[in-house]
């Protein structure tokens, strides 16, 4: 079962994205520290259980091979890999964020 955890480059830069969002155009700076923080600290925990969040299903119903798990209203995306697991985006949960996965859909 995997137990390293890696970011992707898509995933970073999307933190840096929300917290700016937040810090700069919400002026929230508690907020987007709360969020990024919390958003690492749910992924962490995928380190012990790979498989808490939830499966993300293709529009014909067939599995994308990418898990979901959730911090106030934003989503860490992941894919289980053989030896770790990769955290490849964070969304907010109003995004299209099937789209944004699979842009050819």
């Amino acid at each position: 079962m995997p137990g390293d955890i890696k970011y992707s480059p898509e995933f970073r830069n999307d933190l840096d994205s929300i917290w700016a969002y937040l810090a700069f155009n919400r002026e929230d700076l508690s907020a987007a520290e709360d969020i990024v923080d919390g958003l690492i600290s749910v992924t962490e925990q995928l380190a012990e259980w790979p498989k808490r969040g939830t499966k993300l299903f293709l529009p014909d119903g067939a599995d994308s091979g990418y898990r979901a798990i959730g911090y106030k209203g934003y989503l860490a995306v992941y894919h289980l890999r053989e030896k770790d697991v990769l955290v490849a985006r964070a969304v907010h949960t109003h995004q299209d964020y099937m789209q944004i996965l699979f842009p050819h859909l």
